[in-house]
Formats: structure tokens, sequence, C-alpha cells
């Protein structure tokens, strides 16, 4: 039997920032007896070649992560795993993962976010995806009925792996209580979730961190359009590429956009005592708790105040400079996908 850590995420808790260090510190965690493999990282640091097999239901992924952790454990040392698509998994997959890692003392290590940071943060980054929901429609989408919301409501994700590991195996963290005391996410996790005596290197620039205002409606703007040419621009994260390869080559547009939507930010603000939100979190820290750091701390949130996301308002179409900058930003649009085209 050996320790199995397997970072799920959630998405928008720094996951990012946590599998890059894990990969610098690969050596030291190997000579502190935890292997951090190399094997399905495809994309980018993290395990999402592994999450992505286990959805599909590829055979030969179970029995490849049973031969890898048996390796493992013949030479003494524990492994982690991390992707924040792991918290997408089904139960079949969920099965599967389990079943390969039968045997092993599994632990399921799970960052929960408060909803004040984590609604505005997980908005940007499906527009960054492709999205072209507002944010007001992205806030409707999940606050009508947030327990229905697999963004706010992460009980019947943690349930399933409960089903498949054990409700112990499960390791709860506020990932508000540990940013807003001050620590590092890396230097946290090795040392209060691993135990291990390695190092965080001195903490980097923040990874995919939140964008301006301006910025996100223009890429959400493109995704608009990327949908609406649908089978003639590419969608995805192709326009998000699009805006900072247009952008770095300076064009004008861009700049026009930016200024021209600057007096049209908004910041939505309301009181976070919501109290459905309220008490989805406080059920799930009564099942899947206690919560790290355990500091003696009852909610996600160390203190009070007030939930807020900055967002452009659609009455920024109304001011003369932006229709014919937004008509020049489609031609370019259309320009660089039929240079790509050629090129094919």
């Amino acid at each position: 039997m050996t320790r199995i850590v397997i970072h799920i995420g959630s998405h928008k808790t720094g996951t990012t920032y946590l599998q890059q260090g894990f990969v610098a510190l690969r050596p030291s965690l190997l000579a502190a007896g935890i292997d951090y493999p190399a094997e399905w990282q495809d994309h980018l640091h993290g395990h999402h070649s592994l999450a992505r097999k286990l959805a599909a239901g590829d055979d030969a992924t179970p029995a490849r992560l049973t031969d890898r952790v048996g390796a493992a454990a013949s030479e003494g040392r524990g492994v982690l795993l991390s992707s924040e698509n792991f918290e997408n998994l089904d139960d079949a997959a969920v099965g599967r993962l389990a079943g390969a890692l039968r045997g092993h003392a599994v632990e399921i290590v799970y960052f929960a976010r408060h909803w004040s940071g984590l609604l505005p943060s997980a908005w940007q980054e499906h527009v960054k995806q492709g999205g072209s929901e507002t944010y007001p429609e992205f806030l409707l989408a999940h606050l009508t009925q947030p327990s229905d919301s697999r963004l706010l409501n992460p009980m019947q994700m943690l349930r399933r792996y409960a089903a498949a590991f054990g409700r112990d195996a499960i390791r709860l963290v506020a990932y508000d209580r540990v940013i807003d005391g001050g620590q590092d996410l890396l230097a946290f996790f090795l040392d209060t979730v691993l135990d291990v005596e390695v190092a965080a290197p001195p903490q980097g620039k923040r990874v995919n961190g939140a964008l301006p205002a301006t910025d996100i409606e223009i890429i959400r703007l493109l995704n608009a359009l990327a949908r609406r040419w649908a089978g003639r621009v590419p969608g995805g994260v192709w326009p998000m590429k699009l805006f900072y390869e247009l952008g770095g080559e300076g064009m004008p547009a861009i700049a026009v956009l930016r200024c021209a939507l600057q007096p049209f930010i908004v910041r939505h603000a309301f009181t976070e005592d919501v109290s459905a939100l309220r008490a989805i979190e406080r059920q799930t820290i009564e099942q899947f708790g206690p919560l790290l750091p355990a500091d003696g701390g009852v909610a996600l949130h160390p203190q009070g105040g007030c939930f807020a996301g900055e967002y452009v308002a659609r009455e920024y179409w109304m001011d003369p400079p932006v229709p014919q900058a937004v008509a020049a930003l489609c031609d370019a649009v259309r320009r660089r996908h039929a240079d790509l085209a050629r090129a094919a």
C-alpha cells in the first residue's frame, strides 16, 4: 500500500500555479518520497490527459495507472496526481480511477473557493475558453438555482469521490483562508497537504490571472462573432489568441475599443449574505470537513464583505467610435483566418 494524493481542483483556485510548482520541484519531491509523474502531461503541467482518458473510458489507462503506482510503491514512494479536470469526471470515470488504485491509501484534495471571488473569476475563464455570455447572464445561470450549479455546489462531485474512496479520503481546503492568511499556495500544499520538507521557490508571477474588464469584453465580442460565423472562423480559445496577436501588433481598433469601453465598466456588487449559498457552504463543510487550514474556522472565507465583479455594460455600443472599431476588428479576423486557411 502506498500513499496516493489526488488534487482534483477546483478550477480557479491556483491549480496552474501549483502544477507549475510541482513540475519545477519534481526532483525535490522525488527525493522526499513523492513521485509527480511526467506521464499524462501532454497539455501544460497537470495530469489533464489522465483525466481525459478516464472520462473517455480508455481501456488501457487504468491498467497503466496501476502499473505506474505499483512501480512507485515498490521503491517506497508515494504518488501525487493533479488536474482540475478530475472534478468533472462522472461516476463511471471515478470508478475506473478507484479501481486502478485499489489497495492504496488515497487522499482526495479539493480546494473550495468562496463564491465572492469564484463567480467573477470563473466567468472570465469561461470567456477565455470561448464563452460569449455577459457577466449578468453568467450570474443568472448560476444563481437562479445554485444547488444545481456545478460551479457553486461541489457536494454532488465530492459525494462521487466519497462513494469511490471513502468519506475519510476527502481533504477539504479553504482556498480563501490560505490566501487571506498570507500563505503561498505551493508552500501550503507542500507543508500541510503533503507534509514534506521541500522548500517552495520564491512566488513568481501570477498565473492565468484576471484580465481588465475592457479586454475581457473584446474577447467576449470575438467569441460571439465566432459563434455567428460558425464554420467560417474557429471558436474555442482562438479568438483570445487572436486578440493578443492583434493587440501585440498594435492594431488601432483594439486601442480604440479599450479607450471607448473604459467609461462603461460596471462594478457589480451585493452583500455576500446569500442564504442559499451560505447553506451550500455549511452543508459542504459539515459533510466533508474539517477544513484546512486547521485554524478553527468554520467558513470558506475568513471575513465578511461584498461580492463584486467588473464587466462592461452593453451601452458602449452607442459610443460613436465603437461601431467603426468593431468593423475594423471583424475585417482583421476574416483576413487572419483567410491567411491561416491559405497557409494550411
